[in-house]
């Protein structure tokens, strides 16, 4: 059933390339782009038979194996690279002059090799009184609003901001979006404003116009340009080239018209196609924060459906709720379903000091691991993933804010935005103005880049470097099944893997081989062959070894 599943979302998907050569020659795909499309569906293809003849099990921590012994198991924090900040904010007078900004949310392109980044951008100078004299009604959000930009990346560190035709300042082309949505308002303050905030690439489209998909929020505006709640829409966009969006239906309508987010609002900024859900109704999950859930604190919450055009507000679930000894709040998050079959979370924790005034929050960035996308462990839940820098003054000293994960073939990496030691309000507060922390008044932010090998979230090790067991949880094997372990042993180290049975029997020994898959795993070699069954696995390890996860895969067809 999961293999014919899989082969109807295929023929689905490859049916575009046929819809698209048979529409007029406006649409008409070239051949490159035709081959390149089947390709992609080619690898999509290939990419559910293999996660369907695999099975990984993370090595987090005690609960997720049967037992060990002798053994401390510990984070493997992600490791920033040398280039950060990848993204920097652009000249004074461009669009994104102070700010790369959150919700952000990237996505690989395979067709044009290159990955797609989304942020908000926001310039020093928004407007000009002279051209809008009636922004003096929102002196509040004068300067203070952000505009949707987009850059792109073959390889995640070097970028590009292509100008759009779109949005113009100063009487100069921008790398910013604007949907047909915000072409029908005025662009004075939140009227008509729309962020696109979770976005993928759309694997049954009927036709080219539909190769891309978005989640846009939409904000209203109280006629004189300042925000209101009185319109709050998640709403469905659709684009051929992930540049121009185009406005379809509306997925969740929070509106409130007492201009405040209504109570089961759900800021959506993650959407998750699970096909491997046994419950139809939990195919669809759809991810985003909660406001004040407990104790006037945000947190992180999901809600589900069938497919996105029936999402339940009504079993809205929290996911991620704050620990009171480590943060005040779960500022912002985003959710990852990995090629492995883990639901991986990552949040900025967010830390300040209630007296102070005004309130600066601080921030790393933490992951929770979960199998289902409802059920999540923060599995040590004082270990950031991303750290604030220890150097005063550094871009990423202060407050770190997360933007989205992105998985390669060997690799997971972690975009994030940081701001420094110091905040600049801009503009400055009008004369006896009370001032308020806000994210527009955080300057500058960058975007950064963490990057973490393929399922090494947290490993096992021995105590003081003399030996120790881990057993995992029992794995179903079948005929020809390979064996992989994703580990470290260095120089003096060692491992060794045992199969065992249910009565603890040692069915087969294993020892790592020079064979690689997924460039981090290595194969075991096994005494004898094993026969379709339930078993363990045994792992020996001493010295610094380092245990990540294991893996058993099927032959493919």
């Amino acid at each position: 059933m999961e293999s014919t599943r899989h082969q109807h979302l295929y023929l689905l998907a490859i049916s575009f390339v046929v819809a698209a050569a048979s529409a007029g020659a406006a649409e008409h795909p070239s051949e490159e782009t035709r081959r390149a499309w089947q390709q992609w569906q080619a690898m999509l293809h290939d990419r559910a038979e293999a996660r369907q003849k695999t099975k990984v099990v993370l090595v987090l921590n005690e609960q997720s194996v049967d037992s060990s012994v002798g053994v401390d198991f510990r984070f493997n924090p992600a490791k920033k690279h040398e280039a950060n900040p990848v993204l920097i904010p652009g000249m004074p007078h461009e669009i994104d002059g102070l700010q790369i900004s959150w919700p952000s949310v990237g996505v690989w392109d395979p067709i044009e090799k290159r990955l797609r980044y989304y942020y908000n951008g926001r310039e020093a100078l928004q407007y000009d009184s002279r051209v809008h004299p009636q922004s003096v009604g929102f002196e509040r959000w004068l300067g203070r609003l952000w505009r949707h930009c987009y850059a792109e990346s073959t390889d995640g560190i070097t970028w590009e901001k292509p100008r759009l035709s779109q949005v113009t300042l100063g009487g100069l082309d921008t790398n910013a979006i604007k949907t047909d949505y915000e072409a029908q308002g005025d662009g004075v303050g939140w009227n008509n404003f729309c962020s696109l905030q979770a976005v993928w690439i759309n694997p049954t489209p009927s036709g080219s116009e539909e190769r891309f998909c978005a989640l846009g929020t939409e904000i209203g505006s109280d006629g004189k340009g300042n925000r209101t709640f009185a319109k709050f829409h998640k709403t469905l966009y659709y684009s051929p080239d992930g540049k121009r969006w185009k406005r379809q239906y509306v997925v969740a309508d929070f509106s409130n018209p007492n201009g405040s987010p209504a109570p089961d609002t759900i800021d959506m900024n993650a959407v998750i196609f699970d096909p491997d859900d046994p419950d139809p109704d939990r195919r669809c999950k759809v991810y985003g924060q909660t406001d004040k859930p407990e104790e006037g604190r945000r947190g992180y919450g999901v809600v589900t459906g069938p497919d996105l055009k029936s999402i339940r507000r009504d079993n809205r679930r929290l996911v991620l709720v704050r620990d009171p000894a480590v943060e005040n709040q779960i500022h912002w998050a985003t959710v990852k379903k990995l090629d492995n079959g883990y639901f991986v979370a990552m949040h900025d924790s967010s830390k300040w000091d209630e007296a102070a005034q005004p309130v600066t929050p601080k921030g790393d960035l933490r992951l929770a691991i979960g199998s289902d996308g409802l059920d999540f462990s923060q599995f040590h839940p004082k270990e950031p993933v991303v750290a604030r820098s220890a150097n005063k003054g550094m871009w990423d000293h202060n407050w770190l804010v997360t933007g989205d994960i992105v998985e390669t073939e060997d690799a997971v990496w972690f975009f994030y935005h940081g701001a420094p030691v110091y905040f600049r309000p801009w503009p400055q507060a009008a004369p006896g103005a009370e001032y308020r922390m806000r994210a527009t008044n955080v300057y500058p932010l960058c975007l950064g880049l963490a990057i973490l090998p393929r399922d090494r979230f947290a490993f096992a090790t021995p105590i003081q470097g003399r030996s120790g067991t881990i057993v995992s949880k029992p794995i179903v094997w079948h005929e020809k099944a390979t064996l992989w372990l994703n580990a470290d042993v260095p120089g003096g180290a060692t491992l060794g893997a045992e199969v065992i049975d249910r009565q603890d029997t040692v069915v087969a020994s294993g020892q790592l081989t020079t064979d690689s898959w997924k460039t981090v795993y290595r194969r075991a070699s096994l005494s004898r062959p094993l026969m379709a069954g339930e078993y363990r696995i045994r792992v020996t390890v001493s010295g610094s070894a380092r245990l990540y996860a294991f893996a058993v895969t099927e032959p493919r067809s």
